[in-house]
């Protein structure tokens, strides 16, 4: 397994991760009641997903289309 693959492992797991802590984000906010402090929290968590998010659609493209080929 070459270096490409773990990364690209790596970064799926993660978003994985990422996607379900979203999930309980969500499930949060629908069933219970949330104050300032709550909503805040909420809020540092979808930016940091959707930051993450941002990031591995970058490194994704660079890792999957320019990374050089053995030959």
């Amino acid at each position: 397994m070459n270096i490409k693959n773990k990364v690209i492992i790596y970064l799926y797991n993660k978003s994985n991760q990422f996607e379900i802590e979203k999930q309980q984000i969500n499930e949060i906010r629908r069933y219970r009641p949330l104050d300032s402090l709550d909503y805040y929290e909420i809020l540092r968590s979808e930016i940091k997903i959707e930051c993450w998010n941002e990031f591995i659609d970058d490194l994704m493209r660079i890792i999957v289309h320019h990374y050089p080929q053995n030959k």
